[in-house]
Order: structure tokens, then sequence, then C-alpha cells
């Protein structure tokens, strides 16, 4: 792979959370390499190379290069990936990497709105504390108790419809792992 692809020194990438850190092409390799890594030989065995890797790096790389961005978001490195891939026809490294992120993504989804409705009921929480008025205590009261039972209703639903799914979806095994141990701890 040619070093002067990408002039790393002028891009920078914006994680999901509004950080920026400055262009590291190691990172889309290993993000590359574990979506190739995870689709085996039936003997267990990698059924790609690295010659493979470099295929798609190089691809994103160039893409990257191309359009000369002085910022890139993470996920649409992530589409670039899936692009190469799809157009290079490695498509069961595709439909790995593509379902990992997906559920990547449902699982930061599921701990991003609790994080959200637990700011939320504490504000109303705090409301309550600084109402003086006895009979809208109880109410408000009564409606954090409700929307506290809604939340752990929605959260337990969520959290079984994604374990039915990964224990019923063909994922590579390293994968799996990975996310259940985010899931369930």
């Amino acid at each position: 792979m040619s070093d002067n692809i990408v002039n790393s020194n002028r891009i920078i990438v914006v994680k999901r959370d509004g950080k920026k850190v400055d262009f590291n092409k190691a990172k889309i390799a290993v993000a590359i390499k574990k979506g190739f890594d995870s689709v085996k030989l039936e003997n267990g065995e990698n059924k790609y190379t690295e010659k493979d890797i470099n295929i798609v790096l190089n691809k994103v790389l160039k893409k990257i290069d191309d359009e000369k961005p002085e910022k890139i978001k993470i996920e649409e490195i992530q589409d670039m990936i899936e692009l190469a891939l799809k157009e290079e026809k490695y498509e069961d490294v595709y439909e790995s990497f593509s379902t990992y992120r997906e559920r990547r993504n449902q699982s930061r989804k599921l701990f991003f709105d609790e994080k959200k409705q637990h700011k939320f009921l504490k504000a109303l929480e705090d409301l309550t504390l600084k109402n003086s008025n006895q009979d809208k205590d109880i109410i408000l009261g009564d409606f954090i108790k409700s929307f506290k039972n809604n939340i752990e209703k929605k959260k337990n639903y969520i959290q079984n419809s994604l374990k039915q799914k990964v224990n019923t979806m063909d994922y590579p095994k390293n994968y799996i792992n990975i996310f259940k141990n985010k899931l369930y701890n």
C-alpha cells in the first residue's frame, strides 16, 4: 500500500460522540481485518488473506484521498468499507460486517436511550421536590412511577428481542461473544 495515499495529517475524524481525532488508517485496516477474519472456512481457518484485506483497504483509502475531506465521520468510513466489500464481491464479509455494525448500533442506541431517560426522570424528580403543592406532588410522583415502569418494560422487551436475534441468527462466533458481553453485562 502506498504511503502517499491519504494525507492523514489534514483529515479529522468525527466520532459518534462528536469528539474529533486525527485520521488513522491503521484503525480502518483493523476494522476491515476484523470483518474478513469473521468469515471462516469449514475447518476454522480464515477464508481470506492479507491480500484481500489490502484490496478493500486501498479502495477505501483511495476514495477518501479522491474526496479530500477536511473532516469525515466514522459512519462515512464504515459506509465506504461496506461499498468496497460489495464492489469487490466479498458478499460474505459484507454481510458479516454489516450485521455486526447494525447490532452495535442497536446496542449503543439502547444504552443512549437509558441515559436520556435517566436524565428526564431526574429532572422530573427535581421538579417534584421544588413543588410545594402536595396534590401536584402526588400526581407527578405517580407519573414518575408509571414512566419508570414503562421504561423498564421497554428495556426488557428490547433486551429480550436482541437476545433472541443474537441467539437465532448466524453470526461469526467472535462477534457474538463481543455483542453478548456488551448486551448482558
